[in-house]
């Protein structure tokens, strides 16, 4: 079943979050939806625009994963600007805003990508539904 892209959009818009984490999910997810509907050349603001189904593939847009697509500096690339989209203010504060991991088992490279993957479930979710 096709869907108006307004409409999905206007959902990622309205999600509200509880977390730092959440609602930079949904930034990124309405991001990566925006970008994926720039690509098809389709009009956003059209009401009587639609899509159907789409999968991860279409959204990676020709990298192999998530790590390589946020590696390529194809969303954020400065680890400050990953740790203030992702973290709240505790965490920005412990990592000195992005100049420390974020864990010890990511860089901010992987964090956003574990991020993205996130994102891409819930545009995956909002159209296919």
């Amino acid at each position: 079943m096709q869907r108006i892209i307004i409409d999905i959009i206007d959902g990622f818009d309205n999600k509200p979050g509880r977390s730092a984490w959440i609602r930079g999910v949904y930034c990124l997810a309405a991001d990566m939806f925006s970008s994926y509907i720039e690509r098809k050349g389709l009009n956003i603001w059209d009401s009587a625009a639609r899509i159907g189904k789409i999968t991860e593939r279409d959204l990676l847009d020709g990298a192999k994963n998530w790590k390589q697509q946020s590696r390529d500096g194809n969303y954020l690339v400065y680890n400050q600007d990953i740790c203030r989209l992702l973290c709240n203010e505790w965490d920005q504060r412990r990592t000195c805003d992005g100049k420390l991991p974020p864990n010890d088992y990511e860089d901010w490279s992987d964090f956003q990508a574990r991020a993205l993957e996130q994102a891409a479930r819930v545009v995956m979710a909002a159209v296919n539904r």
